[in-house]
């Protein structure tokens, strides 16, 4: 899973990320690319059953989810 809030791209100054530009950059049709924080938190709480460890990586705050309610 990729993601990304376009307007923090947008407040950053960079451009865009088309969803299928990054499927293809990371050359997998698989990949899932969110790029509302609530479909991502939306995600993730039913992820915990699904897999027994997840890397969260940012150089931000992922929007201020509440980690807590997603992984008790």
């Amino acid at each position: 899973v990729v993601y990304f809030n376009p307007e923090v791209l947008r407040h950053k100054k960079l451009p865009n990320l088309d969803p299928q530009a990054v499927k293809d950059a990371f050359k997998n049709e698989n990949l899932i690319v969110i790029q509302d924080s609530s479909d991502l938190e939306k995600y993730l709480k039913d992820a915990p059953d699904k897999y027994e460890v997840i890397l969260l990586m940012s150089s931000g705050n992922f929007d201020g989810i509440n980690w807590s309610e997603i992984f008790n």
